[in-house]
């Protein structure tokens, strides 16, 4: 495995499998805009790797994963570090819609500070919602990408740390 998309929707997710963008396309189904918000913990361990004797009704961040795709890399019980880490590229493509930009600034924030080095990310920061775009439309589309910085994960942690509190003040 080469090339992994990281996305915000499953739409989008499909929409970039079919046009071929990469090898394996990952949607997350976090929903932060509303309700509480797990807690870090919840978090580090729906994204941590996942023991082969884990009871599968615990929550694991590859369920979002549908199940012809999710294969070996499930049975392997692969964390989102160690699967970034055992590909060559890995791209967040983020929709523009306000709970897409939460999960960004929540994968950022969990990737700085659980990756060793943290792993070369690339940020494709759409305009538009992938998910409604054709597979067509997709495959002749060139978005910028950009390496996400070290300036990047700083803001993005704060920023989410900032929007976990229970005021507005930080």
């Amino acid at each position: 495995m080469t090339r992994l998309i990281l996305t915000t929707e499953d739409s989008g997710a499909g929409a970039l499998m079919r046009a071929g963008f990469a090898d394996l396309v990952i949607p997350f189904g976090f929903r932060f805009v509303w309700g509480p918000l797990p807690s870090d913990a919840e978090l580090a361990r729906l994204l941590a790797p996942r023991a082969p004797e884990q009871d599968p009704a615990i929550p694991y961040w590859l369920h979002f994963l549908d199940r012809r795709r999710r294969g070996i890399l499930g049975r392997k019980g692969l964390g989102l570090i160690e699967l970034c880490e055992v590909c060559e590229r890995v791209e967040l493509w983020i929709d523009p819609m306000p709970n897409a930009q939460l999960m960004l600034i929540q994968l950022l924030d969990y990737v700085h500070s659980h990756a060793k080095p943290a792993p070369k990310l690339m940020l494709v920061q759409a305009s538009v919602v992938i998910g409604n775009m054709l597979p067509d439309e997709l495959s002749k589309w060139t978005p910028a990408a950009v390496e996400v910085s070290t300036d990047h994960f700083e803001i993005a942690s704060r920023a989410w740390q900032a929007y976990r509190r229970p005021t507005p003040q930080d």
